[in-house]
């Protein structure tokens, strides 16, 4: 007897049994999965324009929603729950929704929504987006300040997906600005000259932080490249930097601050700044001693020093920011 025939003929109907089953597994593979019939809606972006704000000023939110199924929705509303550091200013939206102005009853510091409705008429089709933008005023400082935006916060449209409906937006900063303001002085007497030098004068300038923030190094800088054509003597230069009251002149501050000195050199001269480290509470001052060639004989001015500016990070910018030397020699 030959046993490999009496193999074959064993394996034979084995191979065809499992034949016959791996087809009905096999051709469930290949039917054609079938869509989902339903919308899907989904918060595809929350635009948010204030990552570093101040007390008292204004940025707003952007949100849009899109159908992401396979059929319209109706009633499409968007609810955006905004932070508790902040105050509606307005809501609105170009597409037909309907946003509500006033968030009616609300508890102070917590977070409250506003919401943009869509009525029975209007259907967000596939594929098809809507949008509302809600501009805010800070209230009070805070850190990692989020909104949440939802779409159909009730449910209404029956979906495919609840669980993209919401998302939250980057987060704010709201911070609490210093601001910063330069006063001239009458400046000290004149130093005279030798071999050369025009002479040297100090010319004193108070700093006052009349913010709400504190300022933290403040910055000088001179508005123009300046070098003085005589070798002996090249300035502006900071004499010395101090906080407190203003001292009178021959009398030296017990604790003074150095100054960090840059100095950019430019063909046509040299753009001279200073850093000086401290950090200038609201109402507190800043004295700084700036020693400049002395001011011109007699009541016209002439050619002047640059300008000296200031500021510091997170700054209102103002136009009392700014001061010139000569000008105190009015005084």
């Amino acid at each position: 007897m030959n046993i490999q025939n009496i193999g074959a003929g064993f394996c034979a109907p084995l191979v065809a049994l499992c034949a016959a089953l791996a087809l009905p597994a096999a051709m469930a593979l290949a039917q054609p999965q079938l869509r989902d019939p339903r919308p899907d809606l989904v918060i595809s972006g929350i635009i948010n324009t204030g990552s570093r704000v101040g007390v008292g000023e204004t940025y707003f939110y952007s949100v849009t929603a899109r159908n992401g199924g396979n059929a319209p929705c109706n009633f499409v509303n968007i609810t955006v729950e905004l932070p508790g550091e902040v105050d509606l200013v307005s809501a609105s939206s170009a597409s037909p929704l309907s946003c509500q102005t006033n968030p009616g009853i609300r508890a102070i510091g917590e977070p409250f929504p506003v919401a943009c409705r869509g009525g029975p008429g209007f259907f967000l089709w596939p594929g098809r987006t809507v949008s509302a933008s809600v501009f805010v005023r800070t209230l009070r400082p805070g850190g990692n300040v989020t909104a949440r935006a939802v779409a159909d916060p009730g449910n209404v449209c029956f979906e495919a997906n609840e669980a993209n409906n919401s998302a939250v937006s980057a987060p704010s900063t709201i911070i609490d600005r210093p601001r910063l303001k330069m006063t001239l002085n009458k400046p000290f007497a004149p130093v005279q000259g030798t071999r050369g030098s025009p002479g040297s004068q100090i010319f004193p300038v108070t700093i006052a932080n009349e913010g709400v923030g504190a300022a933290t190094d403040v910055m000088l800088t001179l508005t123009a490249p300046y070098l003085a054509s005589n070798p002996v003597y090249r300035g502006p230069e900071i004499d010395v930097a101090y906080k407190g009251g203003r001292y009178a002149e021959g009398h030296t501050p017990p604790a003074s601050i150095p100054p960090e000195v840059r100095t950019e050199f430019l063909p046509d001269g040299a753009r001279r700044s200073w850093i000086v480290r401290l950090t200038l509470q609201p109402r507190e001052l800043l004295q700084v001693h700036f020693r400049a060639v002395p001011c011109p004989a007699g009541s016209v001015l002439f050619a002047s020093p640059p300008d000296i500016r200031t500021s510091t990070a997170d700054d209102i910018a103002q136009d009392d920011h700014e001061v010139s030397l000569w000008e105190a020699c009015r005084f």
